[in-house]
């Protein structure tokens, strides 16, 4: 009773559509009175309906007010869209296409497509977001990304959709900076932790004073002992030019003191 379609590029697939959701499909299609009730009620009296998945691909319309509706739920997230499609749920009775679709089908069909090659990066992650006609409005629905570039979304409305993405060869750029950077760290204190004193044993743990016998590292006490020691011969040195200047004024003054006499 229905035939879930294919599209080559998304490989669209549904894990629900199943007979028990085409006849949900089906009561709501007549309880709801939509454009494909009449047709539906008059189908089961001589065949079944068929109803099947279609995606098609289409360009962006930059003059398109959907697709300005679905840009901005995008961009409200910090997401950027690479692909628009239609996906549409028809009709179909005795091999006909009714030339109304489903716009509506009360639960929720889950759907499965595949980014496209040319749009998939391993450092995105991608989300799908979806127009409402009924109340021009987009949003950007609770999508998971699976591995093999699959992503998976539940909806009960058909229209027009689009792949949404996030991140950017940078931001992978910078997380592998980040990444080399702690990596860095930890092999630096790695060769901190290598070049640290040992356990000191016997007469090194005897003079620690404790039982652990670790020898203190160095911290920097002798450069001062250094310094004070320029500092004293310095001293020394000024002190004895002083000496022997003073000796040599003197000497100088009671030469000159006895000539005058």
């Amino acid at each position: 009773n229905y035939d879930p379609g294919e599209e080559e590029d998304f490989g669209l697939s549904s894990s629900n559509f199943d007979d028990a959701m085409v006849k949900s499909i089906l009561k709501y299609q007549i309880d709801e009175k939509t454009d494909v009730a009449d047709e539906i009620i008059s189908a089961l009296e001589s065949s079944d309906p068929i109803f099947k998945l279609t995606l098609k691909a289409r360009e962006d319309d930059p003059e398109s007010k959907v697709e300005d509706e679905i840009e901005d739920a995008a961009d409200n997230k910090g997401g950027k869209i690479c692909n628009y499609f239609d996906l549409k749920m028809i009709l179909s009775i005795n091999k006909k296409e009714s030339k109304n679709t489903v716009s509506e089908t009360g639960d929720s069909i889950k759907i499965k497509i595949k980014v496209p090659d040319d749009e998939y990066k391993s450092y995105r992650s991608y989300n799908i977001v979806r127009y409402i006609k009924k109340a021009d409005t987009a949003e950007l629905l609770n999508s998971e990304f699976k591995t093999g570039q699959k992503v998976e979304f539940s909806t009960s409305h058909f229209s027009d959709y689009a792949i949404a993405y996030k991140g950017s060869s940078s931001s992978s750029s910078s997380s592998s900076a980040q990444t080399t950077a702690a990596a860095a760290s930890s092999r630096s204190i790695a060769s901190a932790s290598t070049l640290a004193p040992e356990t000191g044993t016997g007469a090194d743990a005897a003079d620690g004073g404790g039982t652990t016998g670790s020898k203190a590292p160095k911290t920097g006490d002798d450069f001062n002992a250094r310094m004070w020691i320029f500092f004293l011969v310095v001293g020394i040195v000024v002190a004895l030019c002083s000496f022997i200047l003073f000796q040599d004024t003197k000497d100088y003054y009671e030469d000159k003191k006895d000539s005058n006499s």
